[in-house]
């Protein structure tokens, strides 16, 4: 077989190696199809109609003698060549040898091979196969021999031996993948029921898709994909929301407290037990009033207000059916101490007993956890006065004798009754004088006693003597036996 680019040196009709030493002309054809035997040399300048013998080498190999007779233009066509130098050309004609200096090169046609151009690809996408038979039927190979879809590149064709064709580079350009990009970005993190974005049908760089799921849910966390719709050379986009809960504040004194106006609160911390700062509002509990309190977290943190809720009870002050203060007279009747207020308040008293002959203060504390303050009761003890009337205690008398009237007031100012309430002037008996109540007396006793009238007895019924005379001795003894002197019986 002949190497049919071997040289190539000329791809005209024909090419001279050396100038023709006659006046012979030269022409010739490259063959038209590959390795083909359709190529021919024409030596011009001959006689018309003569035959020559025609030898010549055929890439050194020798050939001939052939017969070829001249046309009419004087030219002998040595056809069915291939390609390959054609030299030392020898014609004989009536003996006469003429050899012609001069060398001519036949060439294969060269093909190109042709392709279906290869569009661009998007990266990443399945790319065509690269075909080993070039649309004008020429068979080689690629390198590489795949197309890569990441990097844009250029693939060499190289067709089989024996083809005339000659590689052929296509270039396979590679489009990278735009990934769509938002205004909200990649990622988001919220505290629950935070605000979301709305999800848009087209991204900030101009990819138009759809989001799934289409809404953000603003309670829980999840991951919404953009898918970009058929036809953009596009990745699907991915845009997570962590949704963290919100913390209620605690604090070590709980949501509510109930104190007794006055009692003990705690101070409001920055802080809570929980770690989430932020302001009080009041700032600081009133132990006199009642009010909500409520905390307000600093911005940044997933948390929500707590409230403390403060109840202040007021004071009570126990009462008792006998009032704060007691007078009584010394040994009177004293209230017993109950250990329970008539509002309700518990307690013990010190002392826990009145004493009825020596003032004093009793205090009440209430038992601890009521809202009560403590109370006292004084108790004032007043001496008992005995009442007093001119007539005395006592009076004696003679039967029908003069008695007094008894008097309702004593001369110290005793009111009262008496009992009985007036005296006998015949019979002897006791009075006694009840002071009224409210008086510190203490009833008083008049005794009256009543003498019976005596009638003197003598020896002699009558004595005369004269006015102014001594009466005899006897007499004289006698009248001071009489119960009323001076009466002459």
């Amino acid at each position: 077989m002949k190497k049919p680019l071997v040289l190539l040196l000329c791809f005209a009709c024909f090419n001279l190696f050396s100038t023709v030493a006659s006046s012979q002309s030269f022409g010739s054809n490259n063959p038209v199809t590959c390795n083909g035997n359709d190529g021919y040399i024409t030596i011009g300048g001959l006689i018309a109609g003569a035959t020559y013998s025609v030898s010549y080498s055929d890439d050194g190999a020798a050939v001939g003698p052939l017969s070829l007779t001249a046309n009419v233009s004087g030219q002998v066509i040595i056809s069915g060549l291939n390609a390959g130098l054609y030299s030392n050309f020898s014609l004989v004609y009536n003996g006469s040898t003429t050899n012609l200096s001069i060398g001519i090169v036949l060439s294969n046609p060269i093909f190109i091979p042709t392709f279906t151009s290869v569009p661009p690809i998007c990266a990443g996408t399945t790319p065509p196969t690269l075909p080993t038979t070039s649309n004008n039927g020429m068979t080689g190979t690629w390198n590489p021999a795949v197309i890569n879809n990441t990097t844009s590149a250029s693939y060499t064709f190289t067709p089989a031996g024996g083809q005339c064709g000659i590689p052929i580079t296509i270039p396979v350009t590679i489009i990278p993948r735009t990934t769509p990009t938002f205004s909200f970005g990649t990622s988001l993190n919220i505290c629950a029921g935070g605000t979301v974005p709305t999800l848009p049908n087209t991204s900030t760089n101009g990819i138009s898709g759809a989001w799934n799921p289409a809404v953000v849910d603003a309670q829980n966390s999840g991951s919404y994909t953009f898918t970009p719709n058929a036809g953009q050379c596009a990745n699907p986009a991915t845009f997570t929301v962590t949704v963290t809960p919100n913390i209620t504040p605690s604090f070590s004194f709980g949501t509510t407290l109930t104190i007794c106006a006055g009692g003990t609160v705690p101070a409001l911390p920055t802080t809570s037990t929980n770690a989430i700062t932020g302001v009080w509002s009041p700032t600081v509990v009133d132990a006199q009033n009642s009010g909500i309190y409520t905390f307000t977290p600093t911005a940044g943190q997933c948390a929500l207000p707590a409230t403390f809720t403060v109840t202040v009870d007021p004071n009570l002050t126990p009462t008792f059916s006998f009032g704060t203060s007691i007078n009584l007279c010394a040994g009177g009747t004293v209230p017993t101490l109950p250990t329970t207020s008539t509002n309700g308040i518990a307690g013990t008293w010190n002392p826990a007993v009145v004493s009825s002959a020596t003032p004093g203060t009793y205090t009440f504390t209430p038992t601890a956890g009521q809202c009560a303050v403590p109370t006292t009761l004084t108790v004032t003890v007043t001496s008992n006065i005995t009442p007093t009337f001119t007539f005395g205690t006592s009076l004696i008398i003679c039967a029908g004798g003069t008695v007094p009237t008894l008097p309702t007031i004593s001369n110290n100012g005793i009111t009262g009754v008496w009992s009985p309430s007036t005296v006998s002037n015949t019979t002897s008996g006791s009075y006694t004088f009840t002071p009224d109540a409210g008086q510190c007396a203490i009833p008083a006793t008049f005794t009256v006693t009543v003498n019976p009238n005596i009638t003197p007895s003598f020896d002699i019924n009558t004595y005369s003597i004269c006015a102014g005379s001594t009466p005899p001795v006897y007499l004289q003894h006698r009248l001071k036996e009489l119960p009323v002197p001076g009466i002459l019986l």
